[in-house]
């Protein structure tokens, strides 16, 4: 009997749970899923074998372009922008090509953009593939799976954004008639990175997102704007001051000229 490949699922695991098959059983715990906020986004069919060892295995992370948008085009053109994945702390190296990453590795995600004048914010992040993307980040740039990503924080130069999470999302090509899974060697996840001009008042009150329900409450967003300098030099440069005239003429030095006047008078009343 041959195999035949009869689709492509996505796995998604949250530590803690196990996967779950499409039947009452979810429907009985939908209510606690609610309230921890942790609804697998794929259910996995229990029925699938080889779903263990799945589970256990590493792949890598290829790292789409993201869509970077701005309302003025220069600006977008210009850009550099950068997502990095670390392992376990934000300070270590960056994943290269070659490294894997099972399901419950911590990962830091690093956003950056190198571009004059402009805010960024992270929004429509997915993880999966670009056909099957699982969102992890909404539009409106706050978490959209709180169980795998925090919402990003960001530094006080606002082209600078860190957040904590687990890529537990595994892609599997099922086979009905054999009853297998294969298991990709790679996930793919990308972002849309929006700018906006420093000075722009829509600007100051959309980035960074206030809205997110992981963020702390009392953190001071208007002190961020506030106290940084990128954005002080940029939109309250100190002004310049013309020098007057009178600055420019060259100075006399009247030292060697007093003894000379005193020696002509002191002549003549002899």
């Amino acid at each position: 009997m041959s195999c035949c490949i009869s689709s492509i699922s996505i796995f998604l695991f949250i530590p803690g749970m196990l996967p779950l098959h499409h039947s009452s059983s979810l429907l009985l715990l939908l209510p606690l899923l609610l309230i921890f906020d942790m609804i697998p986004l794929v259910i996995v069919d229990s029925t699938l074998d080889g779903y263990s060892e799945l589970i256990h295995s590493e792949v890598g992370v290829i790292v789409e372009p993201m869509l970077i948008i701005s309302n003025a085009s220069t600006a977008s053109s210009r850009a550099r922008c950068s997502l990095t994945l670390h392992k376990y702390l934000c300070s270590s190296p960056a994943l290269k090509h070659n490294d894997t990453i099972a399901w419950n590795t911590r990962l830091c995600l690093k956003w950056k953009c190198k571009v004059e004048h402009h805010a960024m914010r992270i929004e429509n992040c997915w993880v999966g593939s670009v056909n099957n993307p699982v969102p992890i980040i909404g539009k409106d740039g706050c978490t959209a799976e709180s169980a795998m990503l925090h919402s990003p924080r960001y530094d006080t130069s606002f082209r600078g954004a860190e957040s904590i999470g687990w890529l537990s999302v595994r892609q599997a090509i099922k086979k009905s008639s054999c009853r297998l899974s294969v298991g990709m060697k790679h996930i793919h996840m990308s972002c849309t990175i929006r700018l906006c001009h420093f000075c722009d008042p829509e600007c100051q009150e959309n980035t960074p997102p206030r809205a997110c329900a992981d963020q702390p409450r009392l953190r001071d967003f208007g002190r961020m704007w506030n106290e940084s300098m990128a954005v002080s030099r940029t939109c309250n440069p100190t002004p310049y001051v013309t020098p007057s005239p009178m600055n420019n003429l060259p100075s006399i030095n009247l030292f060697p000229v007093i003894p000379l006047l005193t020696f002509i008078r002191l002549h003549l009343c002899y």
